[in-house]
């Protein structure tokens, strides 16, 4: 079963729900478990213009509650009088969750119907989420979550999600048990597709966001973010940086990798990287770049296929702009040898994907669908390139090859105008050449690490 796969609202169809009046008998493949919301059972005394649902109080909070059920001013109610048999006529003729909604907007209903409506809410999680979407509609501090089936409010998950990411104490603590399914499951299964700490709440806040403020910046900042000195098998070194755009509501995310190896001879092993389900960049050890489509058929996935050899007298070297024809990801990739002699190269990727409007989206869905399609991603016609979105890199090969990583980008040069490359001095053609070959220890010593106890992030 894909994780992501309650993502599409056929999950959701009548005849596979369970009863969700009682919490604490939900199997562990439903939603709300994880939630561990069974303290919610206890009845807690609410003013009278509140409906008195426990099953209500599970999906919202009770200042929401309060919000949606309390009218502008004091306004007389003709229907209270109305006898209960008439509301129940109605009620035969309205599906759960629009005689909710009734019961919630008009109090003369509501105290004729009591909890009624919402008893039958409860063994329907179709129509459950069909509620909570038409009130999100109106409550800009709150987004519906699919997966959770409830209300999230947007200023807490936004706070304990970007101190969570900075190591904030108790606020990472609390991000993490905040977590909805949403995350869980990116977590478990789809983390690499994209960067390690992106959230799919908070994306889907950043869109609903975007309806209703014209700043987009605090979500957007808190979706984009920076992850360095990460190495792979003890030989290759990684740093990224991620990046948001909202063009034509859809939420454009962007990814700039590095992968530096500084030794050529000294590649342990090859370079694999999934850069959507579909598509994969290697690298092999003698410097062999090629990219692999697949998610079609077996006939067409090499189609697409690229396949480049680093050329090591050359400054840089680019493959042409990968289209998945499976979702909208574009990438690039840009091969460039290192300076100094024997020495190894650095692979920079920029992807750019089209995540849609939410995670109902269907390219969100296609993005992390791993099976075979039976039909191509259809471009749109007017669409326009990713990179657009952009307005530059961001400074991001700047801080590689001129800040981070400046001894192995550019070649010292010595008092008497030498060039020294690694431990190897250029010295005239009459004399002999010593090439040394630079050891892992001389490379943390060149960014101000103690080679005795190299940095944990190393070898992460």
């Amino acid at each position: 079963m894909d994780p992501l796969e309650d993502g599409f609202l056929e999950r959701y169809q009548r005849d596979e729900q369970e009863d969700l009046s009682n919490l604490s008998n939900l199997s562990i493949s439903n939603p709300l478990h994880p939630l561990r919301l069974g303290p919610l059972l206890i009845q807690i005394s609410e003013p009278h213009r509140v409906p008195n649902s426990t099953f209500l109080r599970t999906f919202m909070s009770r200042s929401t509650l309060i919000r949606i059920t309390s009218p502008i001013g004091p306004q007389p109610c003709h229907l209270a009088n109305l006898p209960k048999e008439t509301f129940d006529v109605i009620l035969g003729h309205l599906p759960p969750s629009s005689a909710s909604s009734l019961a919630l907007t008009c109090k003369g209903f509501l105290a004729a119907v009591g909890n009624g409506p919402f008893e039958a809410l409860s063994r329907d999680r179709y129509e459950t989420y069909v509620l909570l979407w038409s009130i999100e509609k109106d409550l800009p501090e709150q987004s519906v979550c699919h997966s959770c089936n409830r209300l999230h409010n947007t200023e807490t998950a936004l706070r304990y999600y970007r101190d969570g990411r900075n190591g904030c104490g108790e606020s990472q603590k609390r991000h993490k048990a905040l977590k909805c399914r949403l995350d869980t499951r990116l977590d478990w299964d789809y983390k690499e597709l994209l960067d390690e700490d992106f959230s799919p709440r908070i994306f889907n806040m950043a869109m609903k966001h975007s309806l209703h403020y014209p700043d987009r910046r605090e979500f957007l900042n808190a979706l984009s973010g920076e992850c360095t000195a990460k190495g792979d098998w003890h030989a290759w070194i990684k740093e990224s940086q991620t990046d948001c755009r909202i063009l034509r509501g859809s939420l454009i995310h962007r990814t700039q990798m590095v992968w530096i190896t500084p030794i050529n001879d000294r590649m342990p092993f090859a370079l694999t990287m999934e850069q959507c389900a579909h598509t994969r960049v290697g690298c092999h050890k003698n410097g062999l770049v090629y990219t692999r489509s697949y998610g079609l058929s077996c006939d067409d996935d090499d189609e697409d296929s690229q396949c480049l050899s680093c050329d090591w007298d050359s400054p840089e070297v680019t493959l042409d702009l990968l289209k998945c024809r499976r979702c909208s990801t574009q990438c690039e990739l840009t091969m460039k040898p290192l300076p100094m002699k024997e020495s190894g190269m650095a692979l920079y990727i920029t992807r750019w994907v089209d995540l849609g409007s939410g995670t109902l989206d269907e390219k969100w869905q296609r993005y992390f669908h791993r099976g075979r399609f039976e039909f191509e991603y259809q471009e749109q016609t007017d669409s326009v390139s990713l990179s657009s979105a952009f307005e530059n890199d961001g400074g991001f090969r700047n801080k590689i090859e001129d800040q981070r990583y400046a001894s192995l980008f550019h070649s010292p040069v010595a008092e008497n105008g030498e060039t020294l490359r690694g431990h190897e001095v250029q010295t005239p053609r009459s004399l002999p050449i010593t090439i040394g070959v630079i050891s892992q220890d001389d490379l943390f010593k060149y960014h101000g690490f103690d080679s005795s106890s190299p940095p944990k992030s190393i070898y992460e």
